[in-house]
């Protein structure tokens, strides 16, 4: 969820603002809205390959009727914790990168021994989903407040604890799994056997592509069809492009010169060079789903988890938060550039680096889609809370990083530098330069913040953005965000159960702590326990 916007197909749906609440109330809906509601939860465990079956368990005991899917099936009525979850957004010090993993536990009645034969299957990884909702509702009325993995089990002589985790689990493998055979030409020798295949998105400078063909010096840049290779350099010095082949096996070489094959994401050249080879390409153009040529942050990972993590590629749209996306498409739309060279490397720390470039971070929704957003000042608020909603027992300010008075941006990033000695004699100063630095940099300040804060941050954010304008833009709109005094506050919310998540914009409205006039935040965590009517909640703004 993003910052000042909502995203309509993951909001909770009883904090829609009315703006956007053009739908006819579902039974879901109309009880969210009730703050006195009582909930009835559902849990269904699914089957895995070693064996088992779906189990349906709830808290107070359920049936399906005959025109539910699946129809005429029994809840048993042993959730003795039907759900308690808790997920916060990075805490680093402004909060970018991944969310800590929502992790929490159900517990659930055995002291017949009923279950004990499930215990026997493997649980760690098991799709676990919740669904609540009213005592009187069909089961096509439910909705998912929960989609997740479980974690495993503990148990003793009375009841089984179900460990949960949110699907981050299932993205923390290596985002490429295509390694080289090493049976020659472009399955790669000997030397580069069982090595992950590269893999680039984006505009990328000075990349070092791999050789995989030491004969007949053919390298690879990524692992499938990418849209362009811009210049190709030895020692920094230019070489000349002969064209795109189907085969440049095909090609007789020619000394200075190379060629490609875009759909194969591979170049060779004319002849063996003089030092190291590099080139500023255009990567990936074929994906799935979202074909063609892409160069941002939301499109490039929603690119990478939905072609890349094989078995457990995620499936587009249903597994992605589309809303979110397009949001952070349309926020921080900067062209950028990510190669991924022949190294293992978690999908989860890809998706970091990424989202830590654009001060922004990524999670799970309830409904187990994927979502990413901008740490950015908060605006537009879902909901208000006032003196009324009873926040203050338990109300807790905690530490929060010091203010910025100046923002220092990073761009254009060399994948690979080089030091002058490295470069030919030809290569201008310009160009030592610029394959030199690893970064480009820009900057804005606010000295009025020095002046208030002795400890106000010199900050540094280094970006995958290749475009000053953009990196510029970038500068100030972190520097309004963290300039300004900010306060992180840990309250306790009665009658809130299943209303809130993370990425969810609050205004705060009581007679305390200089927020009489209302104050908008952002909710950067958030505890919930289905069997007591309250939340904690982490916010900032």
């Amino acid at each position: 969820m993003i910052p000042g916007v909502t995203a309509v197909a993951e909001e909770p749906v009883a904090s829609l603002p009315s703006a956007l609440d053009l739908s006819t109330p579902s039974p879901f809906r109309t009880l969210l809205a009730d703050p006195d509601a009582e909930f009835t939860f559902l849990m269904v465990a699914g089957p895995l390959n070693g064996g088992g079956t779906f189990i349906r368990l709830s808290d107070k005991g359920f049936h399906s009727t005959p025109s539910d899917t699946p129809a005429n099936q029994t809840f048993s009525p042993r959730l003795l914790t039907a759900l308690k979850i808790g997920v916060v957004a990075s805490r680093g010090g402004e909060f970018s990168g991944r969310s800590e993993p929502a992790v929490g536990d159900i517990v659930v009645a055995n002291p017949d021994g009923s279950l004990d034969s499930d215990l026997t299957f493997g649980w760690d990884g098991r799709e676990i989903e919740v669904l609540a909702g009213g005592p009187d509702f069909t089961l096509e009325q439910f909705e998912t407040v929960f989609k997740g993995t479980a974690d495993g089990l503990t148990w003793d002589e009375r009841q089984i604890l179900i460990r949960l985790r949110d699907r981050q689990l299932f993205l923390n493998k290596p985002v490429q799994e295509n390694l080289y055979s090493g049976a020659g030409l472009l399955d790669g020798n000997s030397e580069v056997k069982s090595k992950p295949k590269p893999l680039t998105y984006g505009v990328v400078n000075n990349l070092e592509p791999l050789l995989i063909d030491t004969t007949s010096l053919v390298y690879q840049i990524h692992d499938g069809s990418i849209q362009a290779v811009d210049e190709v350099r030895d020692q920094g010095v230019a070489l000349t492009d002969d064209g795109d082949l189907t085969d440049v096996y095909t090609w007789t070489p020619v000394a200075g010169k190379y060629v490609t094959n875009l759909f194969k994401g591979v170049m060779r050249l004319g002849a063996s060079p003089a030092g190291r080879i590099t080139a500023d390409v255009q990567g990936d153009n074929a994906g799935l789903g979202i074909g063609g040529f892409i160069n941002t942050t939301a499109t490039i990972i929603r690119r990478i988890v939905t072609t890349r993590l094989g078995d457990d590629d995620l499936t587009d749209p249903d597994d992605i938060d589309v809303p979110a996306f397009n949001t952070v498409d349309s926020l921080f739309s900067g062209e950028i550039g990510l190669h991924i060279p022949a190294v293992a490397r978690q999908t989860s720390s890809i998706l970091d680096e990424m989202m830590v470039g654009a001060v922004g971070f990524w999670t799970f929704t309830r409904k187990g889609r994927l979502t990413i957003g901008l740490v950015r000042a908060p605006q537009t608020a879902s909901r208000t809370l006032t003196n009324a909603d009873n926040l203050l027992p338990g109300v807790r300010r905690l530490p929060t990083v010091a203010p910025s008075w100046r923002r220092r941006v990073g761009y254009e990033p060399m994948q690979v530098t080089q030091d002058p000695d490295e470069l030919a004699g030809a290569v201008t100063d310009a160009n030592v330069a610029k394959f030199g630095a690893k970064h480009r940099f820009v900057s804005v300040s606010d000295t009025t913040v020095r002046d208030k804060h002795a400890l106000a941050r010199d900050a540094e954010t280094l970006t995958l953005l290749n475009l000053e304008a953009d990196a510029s833009a970038l500068a100030q709109e972190l520097q309004d965000t963290f300039g300004p005094d900010r306060d992180r506050y840990q309250w306790r919310v009665p009658r809130a159960l299943l209303r809130f998540w993370v990425g969810d914009v609050h205004t705060l409205q009581i007679s305390r702590f200089g927020l009489d006039a209302g104050k908008n935040f952002l909710i950067l965590g958030i505890t919930e326990d289905a069997s007591k009517d309250s939340v904690t909640v982490e916010y900032w703004g």
